[in-house]
Order: C-alpha cells, then sequence, then structure tokens
C-alpha cells in the first residue's frame, strides 16, 4: 500500500531526525567527560594554588547562602557579567573538603568551552557538571536562590540517580524523564554521562535539552487531522507529541509522566517491549471506538519509538490509487500525467493542485536538463583533463627537482667525509639542514596533492604501538635535547600491543604534531599521551592521543585557519617560526583518511593541546604483529644487518647525470664499495654480460633505455643467465605515492627514492646482499 509505504518513510525520516540530535548529544557529553579526565590529569594538586584562586574569585558565603563568587553574583544582577562565566553550586557545609574545592579548580577555566557549546546546539537550556561532593558548576550562568535553596542535595537529583554506580553499573549515558525545569527553561529532557577517575565515579556531565529542540514540532507532520504521532520510551511515557502537552503551573522538578494510553483510544493495548523487538512496522488495531492503523520506527541507540495512529477510514484507497497510476505514468517520462482535481476528495484537492504544478514544473526542469547534460559532459571531460594533466605536472616537477637536489646532497655528503676544519664542517651541516627541509617541503606537496585527487590510500597493518611513539622519540630526541626541552611520551597499558592501522602515516602524524610542538616551544616540555577513547557505540572504542606543548600559543582568531594549506600563524615579515604551513593540513586530511578527528586547544602564551582521536575496531585488537606483517611483505632483515659493517662488494652505478653519478659513486667508494658507472639502460646491460656484480644501483628516467626496461631485460636473461637474479635497486626521483610498488612489481628488489642518504642507500644494499645470499 503506497500511503502506508510514504507513512512509513516519514516515521523513519522522524526517528532519523532525532537519532542524530541524539547521536551528537552523546559525542559532546563523551567529549566533556574525556575533557575533565584531562583537567584532572593534568592540574596539580596545590592546595595553596586553590586557595588562592577562591579569594581572587571573591568566594564567600552570600546573603542567599551559598558559598560562590559574590563579584559575579553582583555582576549578573546588574547584567554586566561576561558572557563566558560560569556559576558554581556551593552549599556552605563543602567550603573546605578537598575533594570538592580541587575538582572545582580543576574546571574554572571551562567557561568558554561551555559558551560554544552551548552557542552550537541552540536548544540546551543547561549545561552542568554535578560532583559527588554535593557541588556543581553551571552554563549558563545562573542566580541559584531562583532554581534551588542552600541545602539542595545533588544525590537526590534525577540525572545523578540515574547514572550512579548502583543504577549504572555498565556506565552507559543515560535519560531521564521529561521534567519541568527548576529554573524555568519549561519542560526539558536531560541526558547524563558518568565520570570515573581512577575506576572511582567522581561525578557526571549533564545536558538539560529542551523537548521542542531536541524533538522539534515540525518533525511531526499531520497530513491528516485524524493522526496523531508522539514520541515515547520503552516504559510507554510521551516524550513529545503532535498534540500540546501542558506543563504550565507544574511545580518545577516535576516529572511529566504522561502514558500514551492518555492521548488516544489506538494506543490502549499497545506492548512497547513487543514493539522494541521489531525495529520499524505497522499494523491495524481495534478498539471500542474503531479501527487504527499503528506505525512504528525505533529511534537508533536509544530505548525510545515514534508512534503514529490514524483512522483506517482515512487510508482513501482510490484517492491513492489515483496517485500510484500518476506516478507511474509520470517516473516513465510522460509529461502529461495530470490528476483531475474534481475526482478527488475535497481534503486532497490542495495536495492534486500541488501534484500538477510539480508535473509542469518537472516538464520544464526536464528540458532545462538535457541541455545542461551535454555542458556538464564537457565540464567533466575538462575537469579530469586538468587533474590529470596536474598529477602529470607534479610527477615531472618532483622528478625534474630531485634530481639536481640528490647531486647537491651527494656532493655535500662526500665534502662531509672529507677533511675539514670546524668553520667547513659547519658550513656544509648548514648546506645539508637546508637541503633537507626543501625535501621535506616537495613530500608535503606531493602528500597533499595526493589526498585532494582521492589518491593517498592507506596501507593497514599490525602496528606496535609503543615502538611507534619509540621512533618517534628517537628522531626528535635531538631536537629537543638541542633546545633544552622536556620530551615525554606515556602510554596507556589498557591498550592493546598492536592495532590494526598505516604505521607509515600514523608516524607521519605523531611526527609532524610532535614536530610542531618542539618548533613553538622554547621552554618547558612537550608530553604525548596515547589512551584509549570511551565510546558510546558498543561495537566501536578508539585511541585518544593527546600532544600537549608549554610554547607560544596561538590566538583563538587564528585557530579557524590552523588547518588551512600555506596558513601562518606569524604574519608580514616578522617570522620567528619557519615553515611552508602543509603540516597541519597534511595531519587534518590523514587523520580523516584513516576516520578519526582533530581538534586543538590553545593559549596564548601558554600552550597548545592537540586531540587526535581514531577509531578501533574489535578486528584491530586481532591484528598480526608486525614482525609477522613485514615477513608477509618480503622485508627480511639479516642477522649482522644491525652491525653496521658494509661487505665490500662491486657495485653497478647506472646514472645519466654526471654530477649524480659522481657524488654518488664517491660516497659509495668512501664506504668500501668497488663502483662501476653506466650512463643508461642499455649501456648497463652490455657491461653486465661482461662482469659481474653484487647489485646495481638503477636510475629509472634514462636516455636510449630506461630503467625499467632494463630490468626486465636482465630478468629475460639477455645479460647473461648468470646475471638473470642479480639484486637491483631503484634509485629514483620518481617518488609519488605508488612508485616504490610499481617498481618492486618490474622485477626490482629495493627502492630509494631521491635525493639519497648515503647512510640509508648502504644499509639497503646491504639488505638486498643478505637476502640473496639467503635465497
Amino acid at each position: 500500500m503506497d500511503q502506508i509505504r510514504n507513512l512509513q518513510i516519514q516515521l523513519k525520516t522522524m526517528a532519523e531526525v532525532v537519532s542524530c540530535e541524539v547521536e551528537r548529544i552523546y559525542d559532546t557529553l563523551t567529549c566533556l567527560v574525556c575533557h575533565t579526565l584531562e583537567l584532572l590529569k593534568i592540574t596539580p594538586r596545590d592546595e595553596a594554588a586553590v586557595d588562592r584562586w577562591l579569594a581572587d574569585e571573591g568566594f564567600a558565603v552570600g546573603e542567599d547562602g551559598f558559598y560562590l563568587s559574590l563579584p559575579r553574583l553582583a555582576a549578573h544582577r546588574q547584567g554586566k557579567l561576561e558572557k563566558a562565566a560560569v556559576s558554581y553550586s556551593w552549599s556552605p557545609d563543602r567550603i573546605r573538603d578537598p575533594a570538592a574545592r580541587r575538582r572545582m579548580y580543576c574546571h574554572r577555566n571551562m567557561g568558554p568551552m561551555l559558551m560554544s557549546l552551548y552557542q552550537r546546539f541552540g536548544g540546551v537550556a543547561w549545561i552542568y557538571y554535578q560532583d559527588v561532593t554535593n557541588t556543581a558548576l553551571q552554563y549558563p550562568y545562573i542566580d541559584q536562590i531562583t532554581a534551588i535553596t542552600p541545602d539542595f542535595q545533588w544525590s537526590g537529583y534525577h540525572t545523578y540517580l540515574s547514572v550512579k554506580p548502583e543504577a549504572n553499573p555498565e556506565r552507559a549515558i543515560r535519560w531521564t524523564h521529561p521534567t519541568v525545569d527548576y529554573a524555568g527553561k519549561g519542560l526539558i529532557l536531560s541526558a547524563s554521562a558518568p565520570v570515573y577517575e581512577n575506576d572511582e565515579f567522581v561525578g557526571l556531565w549533564s545536558l538539560d535539552i529542551t523537548v521542542d529542540t531536541l524533538i522539534r514540532p515540525d518533525i511531526f507532520t499531520r497530513a491528516r487531522e485524524s493522526r496523531l504521532t508522539c514520541v515515547a520510551d520503552d516504559r510507554g511515557v510521551v516524550l513529545a507529541c503532535s498534540k500540546d502537552i501542558n506543563v504550565l503551573g507544574s511545580p518545577k522538578g516535576k516529572k511529566v509522566l504522561l502514558p500514551l494510553s492518555d492521548l488516544h483510544p489506538g494506543f490502549a493495548t499497545l506492548d512497547m517491549e513487543k514493539l522494541h523487538r521489531t525495529p520499524s512496522g505497522n499494523r491495524l488495531l481495534s478498539s471500542e471506538t474503531g479501527e487504527y492503523l499503528l506505525l512504528w520506527e525505533v529511534v537508533e541507540y536509544m530505548d525510545w519509538i515514534c508512534l503514529s495512529v490514524l483512522d483506517k477510514n482515512d487510508l482513501l484507497s482510490s484517492a491513492r490509487e489515483r496517485f500510484r497510476k500518476a506516478f507511474s505514468s509520470l517516473s516513465k517520462g510522460n509529461g502529461d500525467a495530470i490528476i483531475q482535481r474534481d475526482r478527488l476528495p475535497p481534503e486532497l484537492a490542495e495536495v492534486g493542485d500541488a501534484y500538477n504544478i510539480m508535473v509542469h514544473e518537472l516538464e520544464l526542469a526536464r528540458t532545462l536538463l538535457l541541455a545542461q547534460k551535454e555542458d556538464l559532459s564537457r565540464a567533466k571531460a575538462t575537469a579530469e583533463a586538468a587533474s590529470q594533466a596536474k598529477s602529470e605536472f607534479l610527477a615531472n616537477m618532483s622528478h625534474e627537482i630531485r634530481t639536481p637536489l640528490n647531486g647537491i646532497l651527494g656532493m655535500l655528503q662526500v665534502l662531509q667525509k672529507s677533511n675539514l676544519d670546524r668553520e667547513q664542517k659547519e658550513f656544509i651541516d648548514y648546506a645539508m639542514l637546508a637541503g633537507k627541509r626543501l625535501t621535506r617541503l616537495l613530500s608535503d606537496i606531493l602528500d597533499i596533492s595526493a589526498v585532494e585527487a582521492g589518491k593517498l590510500s592507506l596501507s593497514c597493518s599490525g602496528v606496535n604501538l609503543r615502538e611507534t611513539l619509540s621512533s618517534v622519540e628517537t628522531l626528535l630526541g635531538f631536537n629537543a635535547r638541542e633546545k633544552g626541552i622536556g620530551l615525554r611520551f606515556s602510554l596507556d597499558p589498557r591498550l592493546p600491543e598492536i592495532i590494526l592501522s598505516d604505521e607509515t602515516r600514523l608516524r607521519q602524524v605523531l611526527f609532524n604534531l610532535v614536530g610542531n610542538g618542539l618548533k613553538f616551544t622554547s621552554a618547558g616540555s612537550v608530553s604525548v599521551d596515547v589512551s584509549p577513547l570511551a565510546t558510546w557505540k558498543p561495537t566501536c572504542g578508539g585511541l585518544l592521543i593527546t600532544i600537549a606543548d608549554t610554547g607560544t600559543g596561538i590566538r583563538d582568531e587564528q585557530l579557524e585557519t590552523a588547518f588551512e594549506m600555506f596558513g601562518q600563524v606569524s604574519r608580514g615579515y616578522v617570522r620567528p617560526h619557519q615553515g611552508a604551513g602543509l603540516g597541519l593540513p597534511i595531519v587534518k586530511r590523514l587523520v580523516a583518511l584513516m576516520g578519526g578527528a582533530i581538534c586543538i586547544d590553545s593559549t596564548l602564551g601558554r600552550g597548545t593541546t592537540v586531540y587526535v582521536s581514531l577509531p578501533i575496531s574489535k578486528d584491530m585488537e586481532k591484528a598480526p604483529p608486525p614482525d609477522a606483517a613485514s615477513a608477509v611483505a618480503g622485508h627480511a632483515v639479516c642477522a649482522d644487518e644491525s652491525s653496521g659493517a658494509v661487505a665490500t662488494a662491486e657495485i653497478l652505478l647506472v646514472e645519466d647525470e654526471p654530477i649524480n653519478a659522481f657524488a654518488m659513486a664517491q660516497m659509495l667508494k668512501k664506504r668500501g664499495f668497488e663502483v662501476v658507472t653506466a650512463t643508461d639502460g642499455a649501456k648497463a646491460v652490455e657491461k653486465l654480460k661482461d662482469n659481474p656484480f653484487d647489485a646495481i644501483l638503477m636510475d629509472i628516467q634514462m636516455p636510449v633505455m630506461d630503467g625499467v626496461e632494463a630490468t626486465r631485460r636482465i630478468r629475460k636473461g639477455e645479460a647473461g643467465e648468470m646475471h638473470r637474479d642479480v639484486p637491483i635497486i631503484a634509485m629514483t626521483a620518481y617518488a609519488m605515492d605508488g612508485d616504490m610498488k610499481k617498481f618492486i612489481d618490474e622485477g626490482m628488489n629495493g627502492y630509494i627514492a631521491k635525493p639519497t642518504d648515503i647512510e640509508e642507500l648502504a644499509a639497503l644494499i646491504q639488505r638486498v646482499l643478505c637476502e640473496q645470499d639467503g635465497q
């Protein structure tokens, strides 16, 4: 029945709208809980500091009996209080309670954050934290005496009762019944999340949302007068309804427990538990007053259900059939599928008129669309060609820049091994740093381009979190020690040892963020904490990576552009920190590609904290260990490879660029290798016929014959059967994503990108030689 299906779709849409709002609330509560735990963790236990804060804020027992900031209360009553101010509900008998004092002190700077959440949601009446010590903070600021009395016990409040350990052993987010707000906001629904510190229940975060905001009246479509739609919980208590629920004159804090059976006779015999077992459906109900059609849709993640009931006689089967035939005809492209208005019942006449207008407009739109289709086709072809041209240009520019850069860095590495006085060595070191910075900038530009083009893919395998953190600490530890900055890494023991992720991209995210922290910190420390991230979804957990520094911080207005490409915190000609402004944009795109999220909390002059959340499914915890993944990939390590010794070997260096060939040959010789050079692939094949070589370093782009073709011919035996399996390493300026796999698939044994570091190259040669010996 088309009408019933349409009604069901309307109800499903309504349930989805409510579910989306609920999901936003759950995410916000989870964020607030995580933020509280972080504050409790990082705030020093300093009773003197707490005393100073209370004194500075002017806390005292006021004339109304509350212990609170008297200057703030006075400013509020005069209408002069700052918008981000938070009010505290503090009974005088808890003035000296150390736990109450400390936890309120930890939350003292949350006003701006709560104000931002309040403004974003719009319909939130109150955001507040309740503590087990009978203290609380609340936003927006409220003159407490207008809502509660100083002897009010939060432990008896409905939100506290819903999440305390005895009522909520699973520590989930809980909802309360509709309640008349204490402070005059009308009928509200409250969602609360418990806070556990070191497995001890210490308090909760709550959001009070007005019913009309969470379940908007405009979603209760009433195309028929006989139709009634509502949202109820699993106990049959009405949360919101298309029929007005009058709460005027009800006392503060009263629960509005309106049963479904009071709304409509069709609800009188409903079994709510049975309905919840079927997420969606419809059926006919009979009562003394007639027959009714019941439709229901369960709200995802909740014990709520959307219901509609209407008279059976309202289904109007003949009108339904006319509409069905008209839409069927329209779907076949018949622009004359008009409904005759005089054959419709009066209540559907307007719908018929609207349908006929729509048919006319669709026919006009169809004509326009046909004309636009050809334009869009041409535009698509042009865009695809431009994208392809951009990719080819970047690949070519990468190659053309890396080739001379390899020569420059190569010659500098040769000079480093020569006899230099102290000043000359310092000059060479500075030049090497500048060259490596240029190389990193080139890689960042290519990564950004690959992500935007959708060509950057993840390679998931088992990742050892502890080893990954250790590698980042090793790489950046020197920079920290050189600046006299503390660098600390912490891994929560509750996390699995191995997770499933892209190790390269995860390390890149950590390296960029920790490197940023070190760059903008001149004194103090940079700390990295990795902990499990709580989630309300039963099938999903996550990682929370927190990178905090004590650096310069970022202005609030600059936080909005922190993730924009080429954006800089410093403007104008004064640039205390160098950089192209690509680090954070790359990190944001990589985190999004990995299914996570990133946010920044910063205070100018005091430091910056970056939060990165990454999802971990249940399957991730069963990921194979990294060693197994490496073995599958064929990255075997020789037993003596870690010793650093380099065996004497004869290398054929195939390179058409004279400076690169000279620099690389000199570096290899200084490492003890014997080197013979060839300027193209054809000459390399000829030299291999007459001379056995232990390994070949093969450039890719060369005149006469490129490196890929030369490799194919060697593997076919054209340089002699005995040389068919000679180890070949691609040493190339092709460094785009996917290039390494392409060259390995062509039969090469290893890959290294230009500009080449001699230490990495020597280690790679040693590895492929060991693998060759082990075959």
